[in-house]
């Protein structure tokens, strides 16, 4: 296909007229004014919030604002090619209900992400207990937050679920409380045992002397007797605190010749109790003992 360059000039001079390119140019002024409006105020909003909010908060603020600038930039994009933006806010709508139902659990998510980040239970950093996972907070975000746990594992806990759980920050507070429980054999001396539990404090220097560890017998079980053992330490030693109160019970247990029982059962037979007949049955001719 051969092109001339009469034709070339008459496309350029029926396409590319003053007024075209004047509109040309207005339409990307348009554009670029409104880009380096929300680029100014995303700045601005970052330098007001910076030390106001959490930087959670402030990568949320600034991804609803990004987002909001595309939608302006593609309206009027779409505006000045002409294309109708009703019928496509119609499309978007129904697709909106649609997808709203097939998403119900990540909208969901969405909605509690905003009242985790408004409510500021916990930061990036902090260790925190919900159910049966603890460790510290790597990240929080729109869908979900990830934990690390004292393991190393890393998991994903919806923000539904943290919303609705009952959570523990274990940061929030420069102590925390260490609770161990153990069972004495029946016919053990409570007051020996208290004075040994009593020396662990001496032998953990990480125990805070106050609060004040202290002794509580809590209920008479099946096999032996409960008593708990609290103390107080800072965050960062609880697991040096806990296991050493571990060891340190079952070796001065040992030393003072106190008793952890194991599960037990007595059976006592009665002696003095006849031996029963057996009965016999008649049945088709068979004998039958019962």
């Amino acid at each position: 296909m051969n092109i001339s360059l009469e034709q070339i000039q008459t496309f350029v001079k029926e396409n590319f007229t003053l007024p075209s390119f004047i509109s040309i140019l207005s339409f990307l002024g348009i554009i670029l004014i409104t880009y380096i409006f929300f680029k100014i105020i995303i700045k601005s909003l970052k330098k007001f919030t910076e030390n106001k909010v959490s930087p959670a908060i402030q990568n949320l603020i600034t991804k609803i604002l990004q987002y909001t600038c595309l939608a302006v930039i593609l309206m009027t994009i779409f505006k000045k090619l002409g294309i109708n933006i009703n019928a496509f806010v119609g499309a978007a709508g129904i697709a909106g209900v649609a997808i709203g139902f097939a998403a119900q659990t990540s909208v969901s998510n969405i909605i509690s992400g905003f009242f985790v980040l408004a409510e500021k239970a916990f930061k990036v950093g902090d260790r925190i207990q919900l159910g049966d996972i603890t460790g510290n907070v790597e990240s929080i975000d729109f869908m979900a937050i990830r934990v690390k746990t004292l393991d190393g594992n890393i998991v994903r806990i919806p923000n539904e679920v943290v919303i609705k759980g009952n959570l523990i920050n274990y940061s929030s507070l420069p102590i925390r409380r260490i609770e161990t429980k153990i069972s004495v054999a029946y016919g053990s001396d409570m007051e020996k045992v208290e004075s040994v539990l009593m020396e662990i404090p001496n032998r953990v220097p990480q125990i805070l002397k106050s609060p004040e560890p202290f002794v509580f017998w809590s209920a008479y079980a099946d096999s032996g007797i409960e008593v708990a053992f609290y103390a107080w330490g800072k965050n960062e030693d609880f697991l040096v605190i806990k296991n050493s109160i571990f060891k340190l019970i079952a070796e001065l247990f040992e030393e003072a010749e106190i008793n952890i029982p194991f599960p037990q059962m007595d059976v006592y037979i009665n002696p003095e109790r006849t031996k029963k007949e057996p009965v016999f049955y008649e049945s088709a001719g068979n004998e039958q003992v019962f």
